[in-house]
């Protein structure tokens, strides 16, 4: 993973000060995924102050098809990137991880109507998780901007705070990888 951190550091520069803004407007933990190398890998973790918070490893690996970040990462990845996810395997990390492939075509579909995505314990019991994609030149996803959250204080209210608070996020990301995006004039969708 050094190559990996190496080419991501001026990535990390442009997240450091949005992930402590996340952190701090939010409450919650905030964090940053790039995906390279055939992965999604985190790149940068602010973690809420509280007592109860999701802890992250700073160098985690985030699965596509089970986590906010991955899932967004699916929705506005290259041609190809969701058949291969589905042709690795869609394990069950728990109870409520997409497992099938039109669950996940159907998730994928619902995320770019919505523009981010919300990941309730299907990576980890307890933990719910809302990101947004940041872009490439290629008008495709680089990665994503996420806040993950104890899910017994994911309400409704925190959701819609956290999405707006995400909305303008990845947008000096997109810019610093000279990214183009349709995303950037959307409003949040709150469900």
């Amino acid at each position: 993973l050094a190559p990996v951190r190496e080419a991501t550091q001026p990535l990390v520069s442009v997240v450091t000060p949005l992930l402590d803004a996340l952190t701090e407007t939010t409450g919650e933990t905030a964090h940053a995924s790039h995906y390279s190398a055939g992965a999604l890998i985190s790149v940068g973790v602010r973690e809420s102050t509280k007592a109860t918070r999701v802890h992250m490893d700073p160098s985690e690996i985030l699965t596509l098809h089970a986590t906010a970040s991955g899932l967004v990462y699916l929705a506005y990845s290259p041609e190809g990137a969701v058949d291969d996810a589905i042709g690795a395997g869609l394990t069950a990390h728990t109870q409520h991880t997409i497992t099938s492939a039109g669950k996940l075509r159907k998730a994928i579909a619902d995320i770019r109507r919505a523009g981010f995505a919300v990941a309730g314990q299907s990576f980890e019991d307890e933990v719910t998780g809302i990101a947004m994609p940041f872009f490439e030149q290629s008008a495709t996803a680089a990665g994503a901007l996420a806040v993950a959250t104890p899910s017994s204080r994911m309400m409704a209210e925190e959701k819609d705070m956290i999405v707006a608070e995400l909305h303008l996020a990845p947008m000096p990301v997109t810019r610093s990888l000279s990214g183009v995006t349709s995303l950037a004039t959307r409003s949040p969708t709150h469900s």
